[in-house]
């Protein structure tokens, strides 16, 4: 019950966290209902499995990377496994990306998060602004028409148009929960370091990924590891770069 935490953060941080959470409840059943009225097709099913087990096989291959970041990380953490969960959001129908959100998340958690001593809430937390980020992209896919088909200028512009949307959920949502948290600091001093720059990059990543599998192209897939791997190396680094060289009371130089 120790990881269970949120009771003993501040009260706008924790109604923060419930209506977020009961937001992507929302969201989640409405996906099931959806589900319902227009089952998935085989082909839809084997998508949603290979980018499940992709998300998976990258966690276990930045395992000890993913744990030590999760560690040392003490504001913002920027999650390359957005990777996957864009590419799902483009790729996939909304119950189906939701479905490789779960699965995957609960492997994430008891493989990263919690040997890394990570709140339950929090993993939570993020995973509810995800499907919040999924649902915005799929809102976008809705209002364009487009159901994976990108093969145009047209198409490149709508899944620019979800980049952004993604990245402003996901991002808005996880900062305000932090200054919510640090009374007095600050939007741009919170995504430091590039960030923002990190999650556009891991989300590009996922656009990729996702114009592989729609035109049956997916043995590209692995090239995509390569560079996780690199993105997983780099930003650690600078975590602990920083670790070293500030206070983490102060901020300031050692």
């Amino acid at each position: 019950m120790k990881a269970w935490t949120l009771w003993g953060v501040p009260r706008r941080v924790r109604a923060l966290v419930l209506i977020v959470d009961l937001l992507a409840l929302v969201v989640v059943a409405a996906s099931i209902a959806g589900l319902v009225l227009t089952p998935a097709t085989g082909g839809e099913l084997i998508v949603a499995a290979a980018l499940t087990v992709s998300f998976i096989v990258h966690v276990e291959l930045s395992l000890h990377a993913e744990r030590v970041r999760r560690t040392v990380a003490e504001t913002r953490y920027c999650d390359l496994s957005s990777v996957w969960t864009f590419a799902a959001a483009l790729a996939l129908p909304l119950p189906l990306a939701i479905g490789l959100l779960i699965i995957s998340y609960s492997h994430l958690y008891w493989r990263v998060c919690r040997p890394s001593g990570v709140p339950s809430y929090r993993e939570g937390y993020s995973g509810a602004t995800v499907v919040l980020a999924m649902g915005a992209v799929s809102a976008v896919r809705w209002a364009t028409g487009l159901d994976g088909n990108y093969a145009s200028t047209f198409g490149a512009a709508v899944i620019v148009a979800c980049v952004v949307v993604y990245a402003a959920t996901n991002t808005i949502l996880v900062v305000l929960a932090i200054r919510l948290s640090q009374p007095g600091s600050r939007f741009m001093a919170i995504l430091r370091g590039g960030d923002l720059e990190l999650e556009l990059a891991t989300l590009s990543l996922g656009a990729i990924v996702a114009a592989a599998i729609l035109p049956s192209a997916g043995f590209v897939i692995p090239l995509v590891f390569v560079v996780l791997l690199v993105l997983e190396r780099t930003t650690l680094v600078r975590e602990l770069k920083e670790r070293v060289q500030t206070d983490t009371k102060t901020g300031l130089l050692n």
